[in-house]
């Protein structure tokens, strides 16, 4: 099976595991076979009704910008010092280990192998520092990080050439290495949302405590009522108490922090959901939108906004690819909110 993919694999299995179940219960039990009708059963069915958003915005496709001139430059003069070209997939797929010294040599575009040095580690640790900073980015926390355009020299093999190009370096103001929010475009187009169901609940599902304050603080300078569930709530009891009075109340919105909300938090009564950014689980992501029960009969929406432009918009393309071979049935379409 050295050629078989995992998810043929899984299939197989799974296949041949239904097959001798389905005989041991007929020999064992002899079961009466029963009709019921598609109309029965369908209501019980869960299906996302996926709805993408794609959300435009300058300000942070010139943050990604620069971010990526930053890692590209990280990685140049590490492979100038020495003369190499590291095998970049590889580096990146294993930058905590390198970094902690459980890989102590990295493979080159060559095919051969170096030597972790520290100079090396260092270089990682920019690396991952930088990547790290593109989920704050996408999740509106990027406050006091500024773009500003630059002409830098265009490299040839390792020299530098007369020639100059135009990216972007950050400039960063905060007091702090903490992350803040500063709403953007993904803010206003959920409140969009909001407004188009200003009749229904909706489930607004985001990364960080801070970013869920900033929404919750913007959504009632509208004049909608929010409530929240997170890390800061320990008890479970009063978690479900908030729950509760959401389901049971007037239309609101709840805004639940995704490392908060786990299995077993479900909430039928909820007419929407909205996913701040895509992640790049998708179980993880259909265990999300199973909670508000959205089924073959009653198709509530589901939306998924994303910066368009950006490395975002790959997250996405990878996880709808991954939704579309799940075993868990999606439907999908595009959203777009109303010009004002």
């Amino acid at each position: 099976m050295s050629g078989t993919s995992p998810s043929s694999i899984k299939k197989l299995a799974s296949s041949i595991t239904a097959e001798y179940f389905g005989k041991f219960i007929n020999t064992t039990f002899s079961p009466l076979e029963i009709q019921v009708s598609p109309n029965k059963y369908k209501k019980h069915i869960p299906l996302a009704n996926v709805k993408i958003v794609t959300c435009n915005d300058g300000f942070i496709q010139e943050c990604e910008e620069a971010l990526a001139y930053t890692i590209s430059s990280n990685i140049l003069e590490y492979e100038c010092s020495r003369r190499i070209k590291l095998d970049s997939t590889y580096l990146f797929g294993r930058l905590e280990q390198i970094i902690s010294g459980q890989i102590k040599s990295v493979r080159l575009l060559s095919g051969s192998w170096i030597d972790v040095d520290k100079d090396l580690k260092q270089v990682c640790k920019h690396l991952q520092a930088a990547r790290g900073k593109y989920t704050f980015l996408y999740e509106d926390m990027f406050a006091d990080i500024e773009p500003r355009r630059i002409k830098v020299p265009i490299i040839i093999d390792c020299s530098p050439t007369n020639l100059l190009k135009s990216t972007f370096t950050l400039d960063d103001f905060r007091n702090e290495n903490e992350y803040h929010p500063s709403l953007r475009t993904k803010a206003k187009f959920l409140l969009s949302i909001i407004k188009k169901h200003k009749k229904e609940k909706g489930i607004v599902f985001t990364r960080n405590i801070r970013l869920s304050d900033a929404l919750s603080a913007f959504l009632g300078q509208n004049n909608i009522k929010v409530f929240q569930v997170d890390g800061r709530i320990k008890s479970e009891t009063e978690r479900l108490n908030i729950v509760q009075k959401f389901q049971k109340g007037s239309p609101a919105v709840l805004i639940i922090t995704r490392n908060t909300g786990r299995r077993g938090l479900d909430i039928p009564l909820a007419d929407y959901s909205v996913l701040y950014s895509p992640k790049n689980d998708e179980y993880v992501v259909w265990q999300e939108l199973s909670r508000i029960r959205s089924t073959i009969i009653s198709r509530k929406p589901s939306y998924i906004l994303y910066y368009s432009g950006t490395s975002e918009d790959q997250r996405l393309k990878r996880l709808v690819f991954d939704m579309e071979q799940s075993p868990h049935q999606y439907q999908f379409s595009k959203w777009t909110p109303p010009k004002e």
